[in-house]
């Protein structure tokens, strides 16, 4: 039951990171249908959940992608790039960086509040059921010294 929990709380998690990850490529790719494919992952997450593991793994996936576009951009495209490509300009892409940079990094942070309830609520829930076990076998052990 302990290692259920755990691997139900991680496979949350991973499906709202893959979901994220690939709605920001599907975004990029197809526009509008991408578009679509985020509102449908996002109702997933809603009706199915656990939603806040999934929506924090959904936000670090999407922000990753996105941060790693516009940082590939400005490395090759933008002003001043470090490794720039003759073939393409770009204006400067700080803010989106930091926009998205900001959605991982909200999403990191609201998987780890996300993951420590739920290590919390497990062990409250095994600490109550330890203790109606050491309950049941004192009752036990005490209708058969009486």
């Amino acid at each position: 039951m302990h290692s259920e929990r755990r691997s139900s709380a991680s496979a949350a998690w991973l499906s709202g990171l893959v979901l994220g990850a690939v709605g920001g490529i599907g975004v990029l790719e197809v526009g509008f249908l991408g578009l679509g494919f985020l509102v449908v992952a996002l109702g997933l997450i809603a009706w199915k959940g656990p939603r806040v593991l999934a929506a924090a793994g959904f936000a670090t996936g999407f922000g990753l992608i996105w941060a790693v576009l516009f940082l590939r951009v400005q490395w090759t495209c933008g002003p001043g790039a470090p490794l720039p490509d003759s073939g393409c300009v770009s204006e400067d892409l700080s803010p989106w960086i930091a926009g998205s940079g900001l959605v991982f990094v909200a999403g990191l942070v609201a998987s780890a509040v996300a993951f420590r309830r739920t290590t919390t609520e497990r062990r409250q829930v095994r600490d109550v059921a330890g203790d109606r076990v050491r309950e049941a076998d004192k009752e036990r052990a005490h209708t058969h010294d009486g």
